[in-house]
């Protein structure tokens, strides 16, 4: 839980991002390729490792004492929490390297380097958007799940609960958030003080395995069909 999967991510840049950049450090086109076709990996990869920060944060916070013993002991110059955020960093060091390569080439007149160049870019900023969204969700409060084991966040989004407070006859709706795991389905409270915000505060309300869902949905899916039948047969005013 405190490294998360930072051995993936090792193994992962030295067996496959770094021979291929050497490969295409030459060539534009390549290196738009290398970031293109790595997008999704890159994604899925630091997305995992970020949205398990904040619990490696709370880790070290809870054992600062020893955690910071260990670092005198072994001459270490920079604390453990400092070392664990250098991966996420990487990304942003990409997103530098590629906006150079970029605007150098459009000094220069070369309009296709640039093109590609910015290819590569968008490419990485689409990570980036990810990556910042995982941190986000790691955030949540009062979660009793490790959420970076509960696979790829494949939707989330904002909608509205009838129960969060009292019984279902308050017909009041309570703005939520819900995050669509491979895994598990997760329901948050919104705080209200940060509603406006574009990444609001989110606090754990439920969650429901996604495998249960699908179990449901099986031994519905006769009444279900006839149901979507019968409406289809009806005028819808």
């Amino acid at each position: 839980e405190l490294l998360g999967n930072i051995e993936d991510l090792k193994d992962y840049h030295k067996k496959v991002i770094l021979p291929k950049l050497e490969h295409a450090y030459r060539d534009p086109c390549k290196m738009r390729t290398l970031f293109e076709c790595e997008k999704n990996k890159l994604s899925m990869k630091y997305g995992r490792y970020c949205i398990n920060s904040s619990r490696s944060a709370s880790i070290i916070k809870e054992n600062l004492p020893f955690f910071s013993q260990y670092q005198h002991k072994n001459g270490q110059t920079h604390r453990l929490d400092a070392l664990l955020i250098k991966p996420i960093q990487r990304i942003t060091r990409y997103h530098m390297f590629l906006s150079n390569l970029a605007r150098t080439s459009t000094e220069l007149g070369n309009a296709d380097s640039s093109a590609d160049y910015s290819a590569a870019l968008d490419a990485i900023m689409s990570v980036t958007e990810h990556t910042n969204t995982m941190m986000w969700i790691g955030e949540i409060k009062n979660c009793p799940l490790i959420l970076c084991g509960q696979g790829p966040l494949l939707k989330h989004g904002r909608v509205l609960s009838k129960k969060i407070r009292g019984s279902f006859k308050n017909r009041n709706k309570w703005p939520c958030h819900l995050l669509l795991f491979q895994q598990t389905l997760v329901l948050c409270k919104i705080v209200e003080s940060s509603e406006k915000k574009k990444q609001p505060d989110l606090e754990y309300f439920k969650h429901v395995c996604v495998n249960h869902i699908q179990s449901l949905i099986s031994e519905s899916s006769k009444t279900l069909r006839t149901s979507l039948l019968t409406l289809s047969h009806r005028k819808v005013i």
